[in-house]
């Protein structure tokens, strides 16, 4: 299927939240190229992690670049959320472009750090919803057609999504559709809403929930229930940060590692 070119233009600003300086280098103890004033946007170009400090490359006005740090800035996305349906399959586009994969949180998991830019020069498709019993073709521990499809091991996933001519994501592929260039901590923003996820028993019928469910959840590509629900498997083989995909974590044949979810 042929990707729109609009849908390629995945165009990230970079708002400045007070005065900062902008740099020639990603270190503070660069030359000043300009002054930002508080309010003023700039286009994103790509974003760097220099000494587990996040700065965004940005292009100015005269057709330069410079270096903006993440604590002077607040990232946004003009994505346009593309929706596409492939063998009555509805996908949505994830478009190419970068984001810091991780956490700067120093009280995350040890295993989400360091923190660094992960980039995508192309684009790729993803399941709008969860894989649902309907379209497996059998139920798990919950029934319902539009019940997701748990309790499968990483061979069946990967099984199911051949079958379909797809693959499973990739970690890094799976945390960018799931969070994107802006990366907040839940797919639909940096603070916890109830009510965009199917988060714990105490607010679930104590089962899993429809596909279609929590709207507001969504992340910024249109994908539902990246958190909660179920957990959903990646191709990749679990591994230390960075990810790198050409370190044999995508190594298919090795079946006794342990996969992410």
């Amino acid at each position: 299927t042929a990707t729109p070119e609009a849908a390629l233009q995945n165009e990230v600003l970079a708002l400045v939240l007070w005065g900062a300086n902008v740099r020639a280098e990603a270190s503070t103890e660069s030359e000043i190229v300009t002054w930002a004033d508080a309010g003023r946007d700039f286009r994103v170009t790509t974003q760097d992690v220099v000494n587990h400090e996040l700065w965004y490359q940005v292009a100015l006005p005269d057709g330069g670049n410079g270096w903006l740090h993440s604590s002077t800035s607040s990232l946004v996305s003009l994505w346009s959320r593309v929706v596409e349906t492939f063998d009555d399959v509805e996908m949505v586009l994830v478009p190419a472009g970068c984001f810091p994969m991780g956490s700067v949180d120093t009280e995350s998991e040890e295993d989400e750090r360091p923190i660094y830019v992960q980039c995508f020069d192309e684009p790729f498709w993803v399941d709008r919803y969860e894989v649902s019993n309907l379209a497996y073709g059998s139920a798990g521990r919950w029934s319902g057609n539009l019940q997701p499809r748990e309790s499968i091991d990483w061979f069946a996933a990967s099984e199911y999504c051949a079958a379909r001519g797809a693959r499973l994501l990739t970690e890094a592929e799976w945390e960018y559709a799931a969070r994107g260039p802006v990366a907040p901590i839940y797919p639909w923003g940096n603070e916890f809403v109830d009510d965009n996820v199917v988060s714990s028993w105490w607010n679930t019928a104590r089962s899993t929930e429809i596909v279609t469910g929590r709207p507001g959840g969504a992340s910024w590509v249109g994908a539902l229930n990246m958190s909660g629900n179920v957990w959903e498997w990646t191709s990749s083989i679990y591994a230390d940060y960075p990810f790198d995909p050409t370190d044999g974590r995508e190594d298919v044949e090795d079946t006794f590692s342990p996969r992410v979810v």
